[in-house]
């Protein structure tokens, strides 16, 4: 998600483009992820966490091979943004999986994990990718990533089916009937907020 953030002064001017404007490489990435996690959550229905796991795995590495071979700034925005729609499927598929493979008492234990792995792998991204610019050149580093998201996908693919979704969809009763409650409403505003600051 964030790889591009410490390498946007070198790529736009490889560019040819304002800093501004460069800076859209993560704003249509974040895009998506106010409505593709329900999207999935409803594919989820019919695929297993993992399977759909390993297909946008190695979608998102096919990505960063384009954006290693990409000419274009605006080729280079909608490969972000289609990024921006498989991630979504990656994360949604991942705690889905965890939920469904640990047992319950390990389930908020599993969680939190989860989510530690993430923030951590925010950061070495952005570590790798700047690392990687400074000795290799800019374009190295989305290869690196794209080679590195093909061994994600081998990963995903020897989970198996552990965790086949038991999903109950919701109707638009039951989303207001939950936003109805002051403490999740509180707890949505709260996420909101924070992802906006």
């Amino acid at each position: 998600i964030y790889a591009p953030q410490p390498l946007l002064a070198v790529i736009a001017a490889e560019f040819g483009v304002s800093r501004d404007v460069c800076g859209l490489l993560i704003t249509v990435t974040l895009l998506p992820f106010g409505f593709a996690p329900v999207a999935y959550g409803f594919l989820l229905e019919s695929f297993s966490a993992a399977r759909l796991m390993r297909v946008c795995l190695l979608l998102l590495a096919a990505t960063e091979l384009a954006v290693f071979l990409n000419r274009s700034f605006a080729l280079f925005l909608v490969l972000r943004l289609v990024q921006g729609l498989l991630i979504p499927a990656v994360t949604t598929g991942l705690m889905t999986f965890i939920s469904e493979a640990s047992a319950s008492s390990r389930v908020q234990r599993n969680l939190a994990a989860y989510i530690a792995a993430s923030i951590f792998g925010g950061f070495f991204g952005r570590l790798l990718a700047g690392f990687a610019s400074s000795v290799l050149g800019w374009r190295w580093a989305f290869l690196i990533l794209g080679l590195a998201l093909a061994g994600a996908a081998v990963l995903a693919g020897s989970l198996g089916a552990a965790a086949r979704p038991r999903l109950v969809r919701p109707g638009l009763k039951d989303l207001a009937d939950i936003l109805k409650k002051p403490v999740f409403l509180r707890v949505y505003v709260v996420i909101f907020g924070f992802f906006f600051v």
